[in-house]
């Protein structure tokens, strides 16, 4: 058979054959062939394995793998669809963000997220960086109790609402922060919730601004 083409011929086919054939087709058990039925013609396209891209600080993402090999944890996100492509963007900033360790540093998330974000965003925060603020007591509690905070579920969406051009988007991320500390009582879990302005620059989409 000729693909799509004898597919519709023998749709058709099958349409003429009346009531009679179909109700025939009903009374068949599960899984049984039915005699003058057209087989099932199923289109679909190979889905990619995931990949797990790891970051210079070892925070671990994992993504739909992309449908050309990448060399940076920015560029595996590279989905033909933009929508999904600003979404996975989100997703890998807002765990790389929120993602911390008592090994690490208060601000380990300014390295982490620089191949996320655009240059302009990414020299803003190492400026916060060279300002010398402290960590401030809720970190050093965190890091006296040896806590780990990770981010579980996480996912995004492009609001229908949300005003967008060719070359500027909104998405929401969301998740739950769930940390863990070798003493005392566990803190409660944290919702996540991030608005984030995306745009398409020369190397791809990144995150501008982090804008609630």
């Amino acid at each position: 058979m000729n693909g799509r083409t004898d597919a519709s011929r023998l749709l058709l086919t099958f349409l003429a054959a009346g009531i009679t054939a179909g109700t025939a087709a009903c009374a068949a058990p599960a899984g049984t062939p039915t005699a003058g039925a057209p087989p099932t013609v199923r289109l679909t396209a190979p889905s990619p394995a995931p990949t797990t891209t790891a970051t210079a600080t070892g925070i671990e993402t994992t993504i739909a793998a992309p449908a050309s090999p990448s060399t940076s944890p920015a560029s595996s996100l590279t989905a033909e669809d933009p929508d999904a492509t600003v979404e996975q963007l989100a997703v890998a900033w807002l765990v790389a963000y929120r993602t911390a360790s008592f090994t690490g540093a208060a601000d380990a998330w300014i390295d982490r997220t620089a191949s996320y974000v655009t240059d302009q965003l990414a020299q803003q925060n190492l400026q916060l960086r060279r300002d010398g603020r402290g960590p401030g007591m809720a970190w050093q509690d965190f890091v006296d109790r040896r806590c780990t905070a990770r981010v579980d579920d996480a996912a995004a969406v492009i609001p229908p609402e949300a005003p967008r051009t060719d070359t500027t988007v909104h998405v929401q991320a969301a998740g739950t922060l769930h940390t863990t500390c070798a003493t005392g009582t566990d803190p409660a879990d944290e919702a996540l919730a991030v608005t984030l302005t995306a745009v398409r620059t020369d190397g791809g989409w990144r995150i501008a601004s982090r804008d609630y």
